[in-house]
């Protein structure tokens, strides 16, 4: 908002000496209070109403107010002096006018109990992201100067600024405490303070999202490295999905596997817990001869995998394009050699919100980030305009956009894209193809052969094959689902090219990608695919058995979705697939509460996970009770 001049502002300011410090000594904070006592600074404090009301709650406390525009924080001091006039001084509160990059230039390191950031600019445009005050390089030197158990507090009426908050947290090391996004309809409203703007949109029904975190400095089994390097990154001491199996299983062994439910991996399992192997596929494992298994394999993978491989893909489709194969360690490969080849250094690649957490992990190892697009719009269907948003906004910044769709049945939500969102997928990829950068479309169909009709879950395959020569789409398979094949590691990455030279462009980049990470993909599994695939008796026969273990999945996610509905209990749009997802403010808190009472789900950062593969229709019923109970 444009700010009225003020006439002679230097004076007026001048005349609040005692409120406005300039040049602060980082150090010499309790000098100009007169005291020692736990500091807390608003970051962007506006006219004040937020710090004024703050310090006078809390006496005990100091508090510094940033403010960059001179005429904002001249307003700020004034109402100071109002409250003075009618005799409650506010002697705890300083004020500064500066725009601040770094931190420690006004204040110690470890020195600051707290960070408030209050409706900030949300400064829009992607080339601006540096400049939000939630940035993670931001956030990162927030930590500095906070104290071990210091924490950070920020709100905002901007969706778009929430979400990229969100993801920024999570690159850098803090832990989230409390989060909601409609503030005022959760259970932290009655102990936080309003700004002026917050009282005008609470007035008006507008949402505000609110977030707070807490360092992880000096905390004692956290994410310090001793000789290993950071990068940057948060890594855990465990992956939390197997953390949180291994946490189910133990009390298992404790209090007996009737009075558990474990809906954490994503492999298939019978109703008493136990990993369903088909028996034809384990036949053909029987099978193999020592070479099979102990030969290498070409690193692009035996020829007669890679034609059984665009036929477990393709179904009986048989693309117009020019297709080529390289053999992935599962799909994680093929999601790693498109980033790596389609996308450069610092580039954003594109994905859903709800998604498959380590999409973040593969991009991050290779020096790029993860930009999310909203997967539903308010009625509950495929988001386009956000697609379309997201993906334009990228486009904008950098030469290339790998965009990542996870579907059918998708990790964590169960969502399916129906022919229409295609066809407006489609539309959206042509259109911006128009600018002339290149487009690679990566299609994540691991659960595709659990989703339901096998061809008919493929319809959408030849609306591929009608895009511009720059928007490449590539196809991620994984035999971990269709062949419960989880440990032996195989998958494959299919390109669909409208020319010869880019489909040998692709076999080139990937061949040489894989030979610098994991060489060799595993013979054996590609063996065993192989002779599935040479073999129609055999290939029936292991489409009828997983065809049987496939309706049992599609029962009970009917069954979850049935008692979600019957007992109120809101869902993620759900249509097949190992998963389904429910939102929810602080999925921690409901993790560990579900956690307590036997009941083991992932938490995301927008809901909870359930894997409904790994629990009987029994547990698929029990569940949203649960669940509801905890989420309330």
């Amino acid at each position: 908002m444009r700010q009225r001049k003020v006439k002679d502002l230097d004076l007026k300011l001048a005349q609040c000496s005692d409120l406005l410090v300039e040049n602060p000594d980082p150090a010499g904070w309790n000098e100009h209070f007169g005291r020692e006592a736990d500091l807390y600074v608003e970051v962007g404090c506006g006219k004040g109403d937020f710090i004024i009301k703050k310090a006078m709650d809390n006496p005990d406390s100091n508090f510094v107010a940033i403010e960059g525009q001179g005429t904002v924080v001249l307003r700020a001091m004034e109402k100071v002096r109002e409250l003075e006039g009618t005799g409650t001084p506010v002697t705890n509160l300083r004020f500064m006018c500066a725009f601040v990059n770094d931190m420690r230039e006004f204040f110690e390191e470890g020195s600051l109990a707290g960070i408030y950031l209050n409706f900030s600019d949300p400064w829009p445009k992607a080339r601006h992201n540096k400049r939000r005050l939630t940035y993670r390089g931001r956030l990162e030197n927030y930590a500095k100067v906070l104290v071990a158990e210091g924490f950070l507090e920020f709100k905002t009426d901007n969706d778009g600024l929430y979400d990229f908050t969100l993801e920024e947290i999570e690159a850098v090391d803090y832990d989230i405490i409390e989060k909601t996004r409609d503030l005022h309809a959760s259970q932290y409203e009655s102990r936080l303070t309003m700004t002026e703007y917050e009282k005008k949109f609470k007035a008006n029904g507008k949402n505000i999202n609110y977030v707070k975190i807490k360092s992880r400095k000096g905390q004692t089994g956290g994410n310090k490295m001793i000789l290993a390097r950071q990068n940057g990154r948060v890594i855990p001491k465990e992956d939390i999905n197997f953390a949180t199996s291994r946490r189910a299983n133990a009390m298992k062994a404790e209090v007996g596997a009737d009075k558990v439910i474990n809906a954490t991996i994503g492999t298939l399992m019978d109703d008493e817990g136990k990993l369903i192997v088909l028996s034809s596929v384990n036949d053909v494992f029987q099978t193999l001869e020592p070479g099979d298994y102990a030969a290498y394999a070409p690193i692009g993978g035996i020829p007669e995998f890679k034609e059984a491989a665009k036929k477990a893909a393709f179904g009986s489709y048989v693309p117009k394009a020019f297709t080529e194969v390289c053999a992935t360690p599962g799909g994680t490969g093929s999601l790693r050699n498109s980033i790596a080849n389609y996308s450069e250094p610092g580039d954003a690649v594109m994905t859903t919100d709800w998604c498959w957490g380590p999409y973040k992990t593969i991009a991050g190892e290779i020096g790029r980030t993860v930009r999310f697009f909203e997967l539903f719009d308010a009625n509950r269907q495929f988001n386009t305009a956000s697609f379309k948003e997201t993906a334009t906004d990228i486009l904008a910044n950098q030469n290339s956009i790998v965009i990542i769709l996870n579907t059918p049945a998708h990790n964590p939500t169960g969502y399916s894209l129906t022919l229409e969102d295609w066809d407006n997928v489609v539309a959206v990829l042509t259109e911006l193809a128009a600018t002339g950068k290149t487009i690679c479309l990566v299609v994540d169909m691991a659960y595709i052969d659990f989703a339901g009709d096998e061809e008919e879950y493929r319809q959408f395959l030849p609306k591929l094959d009608t895009m511009p020569e720059n928007v490449l789409p590539i196809i991620a398979y994984s035999a971990s689902k269709t062949y419960t094949l989880y440990g032996a590691r195989c998958g494959a990455m299919i390109c669909m090219a409208k020319t010869q030279e880019i489909a040998d462009e692709f076999k080139q980049v990937t061949e040489f990608s894989s030979r610098g990470s994991w060489s060799n993909g595993n013979r054996a599994a590609q063996v065993m695919i192989s002779k599935i695939y040479s073999d129609e008796a055999l290939l029936a026969k292991v489409s009828e058995e997983r065809a049987y273990y496939r309706d049992m999945l599609l029962a009970r996610g009917k069954a979850f979705e049935e008692e979600a509905n019957k007992i109120g209990l809101e869902i993620v749009p759900f249509d097949a697939g190992f998963f389904a997802s429910v939102p929810c403010d602080n999925p921690m808190d409901a993790y560990e509460k579900l956690a307590q009472e036997g009941a083991f789900l992932i938490p995301l950062a927008k809901g909870l996970r359930i894997s409904i593969a790994s629990i009987s229709e029994e547990k698929c019923r029990k569940l949203p009770a649960m669940i509801k109970a905890a989420i309330e």
